[in-house]
């Protein structure tokens, strides 16, 4: 190692060296001489010029030596002053001084103690790494080792694509680069592969150090481990991916709109395909749609309702319309209550509404059929119910016929058709009656009846027939004093035919009761009760449907299976509601309710 006078003094040798040589070179190119040792004797003869041209490397030379021995000399001056002034400000310093150096050294040892404290703290919760500016890492801690599962020894040295997966793209990583050399800090998400090839995800912020001068110098690297969330989060995708439920998230400030891959996918896109904005949902739906929909939603915002969800139609990427049934709820609100971010799911109901759709049109068809199947028993009734009568009307003329007594056998067919006759008669007035009712053309006048006597008139009607099978119906109390809304017509209608059904499907030697009693003071129920054959359970809700004799069809009890459907719509048409109880081989209770027009009396 030479000194500091030695180089000084070669220096100076080189450096005077290249005189004589450049003038030795100007010379020979100006005289046009070839260079040889003579032509150089030539040149310096008799030229004192030459002579001291020569000279200068050995004046160069001496003059470093000198220079070098003289700032030597005054740097070990400069290092003795400082050493003696030293020595005297340790002897000469006052009690005031140690007391400022012992409270800074003091002040020093706490903040460092209090940074190995806050590194400590970091160390038990985070992922800490630091690499130098070509990506090389030159520390990590306890926690990345554990999570990557390479020592410290394995992992100094090495550039952090020894953690690569494979799941990002370039583009992800060359976007955090570019971010990070521009001395920004960057963060994001990523998932890294440890040592023995499993997979984990840390949410990592990385910061770049500079230097005084504005370079790069290093990036500290903080991560957390997220790997559970992550999977948590892809099981809850994959919940909801089974449900086919689409989610989002809305930010109201910022007009932030998170979609879930479900939610692209729904509407035929691809994920990301579709803008992260609310526009993206605005714009989506229909027209005829978003004037409620944009209502619902603000009505919701604003408290008016406690729920929101509403049917709207969003455009798919085939310019096709899907029926979407949208719902979500607020999460945050500020100081204020003013919402701030919305969360919520969307169902595709296309096949749902279709299917509605159908059935609506299937239930329009329904009614036209019905409609016409109503005019076409209504006027086949009519045709029928005229020759019916005329059938009837000679058949009693020969029965009747003194001047020519039928025999015995002829008085049996005489009986057969006249029963068969009415029985028809019965059931076209009863299939006319219910034509009539849902082509709704029956007219009722409706006015204030005594209970009492329509329930007499509808007893002494059908007295006679109870008694031809020793049925008896007992009498009702003489102190009901009841007064109903309803046609008289109709209700004296109903209650033959409640009446009718206690006779035909009671037993021998049975009874008959009628009762009534009030309800809320506003209406007033009138029971039909039986001791007859009563109604199976698994035949009791088929009761009120047309053609229906819940297991009657083959035995001798005459019956068209729709006097309880007409019976019904008669009472409800008199704004009233009829119902049943019945015990299988115990009997039956039918009962009305028709609203009061005033009481006098009670009694059951």
């Amino acid at each position: 190692m030479l000194s500091t006078v030695k180089k000084l003094t070669l220096t100076g040798f080189i450096f005077g060296l290249c005189f004589p040589l450049l003038a030795i070179y100007i010379d020979l190119l100006h005289n046009t001489l070839a260079f040889s040792w003579l032509t150089i004797q030539q040149l310096y003869k008799n030229n004192l010029l030459h002579y001291l041209i020569a000279s200068a490397p050995f004046v160069l030379s001496g003059m470093g030596y000198f220079s070098a021995k003289n700032q030597e000399q005054l740097e070990a001056s400069i290092i003795n002053r400082i050493k003696q002034a030293t020595i005297n400000n340790t002897a000469s310093k006052s009690p005031f001084l140690f007391v400022v150096e012992k409270e800074i050294t003091q002040l020093l040892s706490k903040k460092t103690k209090q940074l190995e404290f806050q590194k400590k703290a970091l160390d038990e919760h985070s992922i800490v790494s630091i690499a130098d500016v070509t990506g090389k890492i030159i520390y990590v801690n306890e926690k990345f080792e554990e999570i990557s599962q390479y020592s410290r020894a394995e992992l100094i040295g090495q550039n952090h694509r020894i953690l690569k997966s494979d799941h990002h793209p370039d583009a992800f990583f060359n976007t955090m680069w570019k971010t990070l050399t521009n001395g920004q800090v960057w963060h994001g998400e990523i998932q890294n592969k440890a040592k023995d090839g499993s997979l984990y995800w840390v949410a990592s912020t990385i910061v770049p150090y500079l230097n005084e001068r504005g370079k790069l110098e290093q990036y500290i690297a903080i991560r957390t481990d997220i790997t559970e969330v992550k999977n948590n989060a892809e099981r809850l995708n994959f919940a909801l991916s089974s449900t086919g439920d689409a989610v989002w998230d809305w930010n109201i400030k910022t007009g932030q709109f998170i979609m879930s891959d479900m939610y692209a996918e729904m509407l035929g896109y691809q994920a990301n395909e579709l803008p992260a904005t609310i526009d993206t949902w605005v714009h989506s739906v229909h027209p005829d749609d978003i004037g409620r929909a944009q209502k619902n939603l603000q009505s919701y915002l604003s408290g008016k309702v406690a729920t929101y969800q509403l049917e709207v139609r969003l455009l798919c990427k085939d310019n096709s319309w899907k029926w979407i049934h949208c719902r979500g709820q607020i999460i945050d609100e500020d100081k204020l209550g003013q919402p701030l971010t919305m969360t919520g799911f969307h169902t595709d109901i296309s096949a749902r509404k279709a299917m509605e759709a159908e059935l609506l049109q299937e239930k329009e068809a329904a009614e036209k059929a019905n409609q016409a199947k109503s005019e076409f028993l209504s006027s086949m009734s009519h045709e029928l119910r005229t020759p019916l009568n005329a059938i009837l009307g000679f058949a009693q003329l020969m029965e009747d016929n003194p001047d020519e007594p039928l025999s015995e056998e002829q008085q049996e067919n005489i009986e057969f058709i006249l029963s068969s006759g009415e029985h028809l008669l019965n059931l076209i007035n009863d299939i006319l009656e219910l034509a009539a009712i849902e082509a709704k053309k029956v007219d009722l006048q409706i006015k204030s009846i005594v209970l009492s006597n329509a329930l007499t008139d509808a007893i002494s009607l059908l007295k006679p027939i109870a008694a031809k099978t020793n049925i008896v119906i007992n009498d009702i109390a003489e102190d009901i004093n009841f007064t109903v809304l309803a046609d008289s017509i109709k209700l004296k209608q109903v209650l033959l035919n409640l009446i009718s059904n206690a006779i035909k499907y009671n037993k021998p030697n049975g009874t008959i009761s009628l009762n009534c009693e009030t309800i809320n003071s506003t209406h007033v129920r009138i029971n039909v009760c039986d001791t007859g054959i009563g109604i199976p359970v698994n035949q009791q809700q088929k009761l009120f449907t047309a053609f229906n004799r819940l297991g009657q069809e083959n035995s001798n009890i005459e019956g068209t299976g729709i006097g309880l459907l007409v019976t019904k719509e008669l009472v409800e048409m008199m704004h009233g509601t009829l119902g049943f109880e019945s015990i299988e081989a115990q009997g039956s209770c039918f009962w009305f309710e028709l609203p009061l027009n005033s009481t006098k009396n009670i009694s059951n």
